[in-house]
């Protein structure tokens, strides 16, 4: 045993061996929190690098000129970000700016900084007129800008590329026709009575992204992909879960609903729909429990050597879901007497929040009267008001130091797609009627505290509306 020690670990940088890593215990092949590891450990590094290139220690290095290619020999680094490109591709776009890069030049009036209005109604349909025409341009003509359009910020994350890749490679797949089916399937799915453990299994069985033998050979992780148990076919989600003659064991007992049931499916998702199909609530939960037991059952010999034998899998199935649903149907009690009691209260309490109506009012009447405050320079107040789906109202109300109005304007504007461009514009026309006025010091109110976080940050704001903001 003298020979016989853990593991460790050690990693390179710049050539240079770092601290000892020594793991104290690891994570199953099976276990829930694997799958995001990948995601963990990525977003770590992005924001390693991130804060790198900050402090100007990492610049870039050029590749090649023009488009680089994947050559005869490449690495695994080089190949990885070859493989993403169609993913950075798919989750960017040009936000307009100067038109330097988005090229559409011609569609701008460049003395007013606005779009031609009559030549996109002419040349696009209606719903793309619509979009267009509601993307702000910046009025100081800034540079255009290369936006990550997944995030609201704009901004590339590890976890939003994600997504987008499982997008991509959906698409590739192919959708089915029958989209509100698709709908109705995912929803009879987490509308079942088990456990969250048991409905992420069935959701990544479903998804073909279980991490059977077979799958990890396609991974060229493995290159053995037989079944770790019967030794005899390759280990698929409809083997493991459905044909293996282990699975089969378990599956044929006495008390399951599946038990005559043939094993000619063609994938896991087609048994799936004749599961949905011909079973009961309470049946299919039970079969999909057992589902989840052959898969615990079979990451327990693959990494511990410990079998369990079909029929006390069956009940522990049997038994698990019952105090689970026993569970859920308290808890459900004690909601509906929680519900009762909290509608008495409230119907209690209507007298009482009559009664305080009129007291309500006449405050509210007393806080607007006194709202105009002494202020140490003039003030501006900003509203907007939307009208109709298209268009907004602004209004805008400059006082003195002592409260008196001195100013006020109201103006339309059109193709405004959110209250914050709403608010946006509405700042940004206050803004400039101050300049034509000549006024230098100013203080500006309003109460929509996203557009005044935006504003007043220090960060460059990469999102759709960030003109709007860099602007003001």
């Amino acid at each position: 045993m003298a020979c016989v020690k853990s593991v460790s670990y050690a990693v390179k940088l710049n050539g240079v061996p770092g601290d000892t890593i020594i793991p104290s215990r690891g994570i199953y092949q099976g276990d829930p929190l694997s799958s995001y590891l990948f995601l963990i450990c990525a977003e770590g590094l992005s924001f390693l690098l991130k804060q790198a290139k900050n402090r100007g220690i990492l610049r870039g290095v050029a590749a090649s000129r023009g488009d680089s290619k994947v050559g005869t020999s490449p690495s695994h680094i080089w190949r990885s970000i070859w493989s993403a490109m169609d993913v950075v591709k798919a989750g960017s776009v040009w936000r307009v700016g100067n038109d330097m890069d988005a090229r559409v030049a011609g569609l701008i009036n460049s003395g007013t900084r606005e779009w031609k209005a009559d030549l996109i109604d002419a040349v696009f349909n209606l719903e793309e007129s619509k979009l267009i025409l509601s993307l702000p341009i910046s009025i100081r003509g800034s540079s255009d800008k290369l936006i990550w359009v997944v995030a609201l910020n704009g901004i590339f994350s590890v976890k939003s590329a994600y997504f987008v890749a499982y997008e991509l490679q959906s698409m590739h797949k192919g959708q089915s026709s029958n989209a509100s089916g698709l709908e109705a399937q995912w929803k009879k799915i987490w509308g079942l009575q088990v456990p969250g453990k048991v409905k992420q299994v069935l959701w990544k069985a479903l998804n073909d992204i279980l991490p059977t033998k077979a799958a990890l050979v396609k991974k060229q992780v493995l290159q053995d992909g037989l079944c770790p148990i019967c030794t005899r076919e390759e280990e698929s989600v409809l083997h493991v879960l459905w044909t293996c003659p282990a699975a089969t064991d378990v599956l044929g007992d006495s008390s399951s609903p599946v038990k005559k049931w043939h094993s000619n499916f063609v994938d896991f998702s087609y048994l799936w729909g004749n599961l949905s199909m011909k079973l009961e609530g309470q049946h299919l939960e039970q079969v999909v429990v057992v589902c989840h037991k052959l898969w615990a059952r079979r990451n327990r010999w693959v990494f511990e050597q410990i079998f369990q034998d079909p029929a006390s899998l069956f009940m522990a199935a049997l038994n698990e879901l019952e105090i689970f649903q026993a569970a859920g149907n308290i808890q459900q009690q004690q909601n509906s007497a929680a519900a009762v009691q909290q509608h008495q209260l409230s119907a209690a309490g209507s007298i009482q929040q009559e009664q305080n109506s009129a007291a309500a009012v006449r405050q509210q009447q007393f806080s607007a009267a006194g709202s105009i405050q002494q202020q140490p320079n003039s003030a501006i107040a900003v509203q907007q008001q939307r009208f109709d789906s298209n268009c907004m109202g602004i209004g805008i109300v400059l006082r003195d130091g002592r409260g008196d109005i001195e100013v006020v304007l109201a103006a339309p504007k059109a193709h405004v797609p959110s209250a914050f461009h709403a608010e946006c514009y509405a700042l940004l026309r206050a803004m400039q009627l101050c300049r034509e006025l000549g006024f230098s010091h100013m203080v500006f109110e309003g109460d929509a505290k996203q557009v005044i976080d935006c504003v007043t940050s220090k960060c460059s704001n990469c999102s759709w509306k960030g003109q709007l903001v860099e602007d003001i």
